[in-house]
């Protein structure tokens, strides 16, 4: 009898779980939560007036608010803090209270600290951009540790980007479960490990930028094979080693690929001719080896070349002259012998 009065009671309290779920945050809950945030932040830059209109005595206007726009039930769907120099963490955001929260971007400040778990409660984002300013080194943002794995509940998720932070740790393989990413960077970080296979997942990518990390092991063909919409890939400036996988000639849309200064060794696959969109090419500072591929002559939209500071054999191909758009084409510090093809006399623009 008691295991039956327990079973329903369990029965209940899971009944009641969507209630609790599904209770809705009132605008007046969520701007005093906002100033409670507001208080905790600071900036020597701003001017004072900037986010005046976060206030007590304008609760009722929190859709005027500076940086806010609202659903139109006069819930938050937007903060953008970007570029506004602050100073903070995101320890007193009470990310519970923002259900409707579709973008948040705190780009180009000096918040620090950790990435709340508690930002997987924002399941409608479709936009989350917490970089710091690639360009201005003093204005990056800070924030440290591992990106949290909670991180995979944003299933809505279009936009990410953790760029130019000191992010620590591996990628989550729980990040793969975010399948409707379209640009993902995580570049300019401390991040390490291997590639979790989880992200070939992600098959909507545009844009995959992972450079300047400390990422290893190799770029598996049943990775690269699923991110036929990529148009930018840049793995650059890893540790990334193997070959280069010969699946990389599916990534038919590519315009640019970036794997220079990491670890790579063996031949530059010919399937990279496939690649007839590809603007830039960069493969120099690795460890490839044998001739330069004739395949690359079919790349007629390419261009600037750089395949120096490898240990690449044989004479440079004929077909390079096909490559008549080429601005830039970078050979040196190679075993290259043989004349300098004169197929060459007709790229023009470089």
């Amino acid at each position: 009898m008691q295991l039956k009065t327990t079973a329903f009671h369990y029965m209940l309290l899971l009944s009641a779980l969507p209630l609790i779920k599904t209770t809705s945050t009132s605008p007046e809950k969520q701007a005093e939560s906002l100033i409670k945030w507001k208080d905790d932040l600071s900036s020597s830059s701003w001017p004072p007036s900037l986010l005046n209109s976060w206030s007590l005595t304008n609760l009722n206007s929190l859709c005027n608010w500076t940086a806010i726009a609202c659903t139109k039930t006069n819930t938050v769907s937007k903060i953008d803090l970007s570029n506004m120099q602050i100073t903070g963490t995101l320890a007193l955001f009470d990310f519970s209270l923002f259900p409707n929260l579709t973008h948040f971007n705190l780009s180009g400040n000096y918040f620090r600290g950790p990435i709340p778990s508690a930002i997987g409660n924002l399941s409608r984002l479709t936009t989350l951009d917490l970089s710091g300013n690639k360009f201005i080194e003093e204005s990056q943002n800070q924030f440290s540790g591992p990106i949290p794995p909670s991180i995979g509940q944003l299933r809505e998720l279009q936009y990410l980007d953790l760029s130019a932070n000191s992010l620590n740790s591996s990628i989550p393989s729980e990040l793969g479960l975010c399948t409707n990413l379209t640009h993902l960077s995580l570049s300019s970080n401390n991040l390490n490990g291997e590639l979790p296979l989880s992200l070939s997942n992600l098959k909507s990518l545009v844009q995959l930028d992972l450079h300047n990390n400390r990422f290893i092991g190799q770029i598996l063909p049943s990775l690269v094979s699923n991110w036929t919409e990529l148009v930018s890939l840049n793995l650059q400036q890893n540790n990334f080693g193997g070959t280069i996988s010969a699946e990389i000639g599916l990534l038919t849309q590519l315009q640019y690929l970036r794997l220079y200064s990491n670890e790579f060794s063996g031949e530059i696959p010919q399937s990279l001719g496939n690649l007839s969109k590809l603007h830039v090419l960069y493969l120099f500072d690795n460890h490839l080896t044998g001739e330069i591929p004739q395949s690359l002559g079919k790349l007629t939209q390419l261009q600037l070349l750089d395949l120096s500071n490898n240990h690449l054999t044989g004479e440079i191909p004929q077909s390079l002259g096909k490559l008549t758009q080429l601005l830039g084409l970078y050979l040196k510090h190679n075993h290259l012998i043989g004349e300098i093809p004169q197929s060459l006399g007709n790229l023009s623009g470089l």
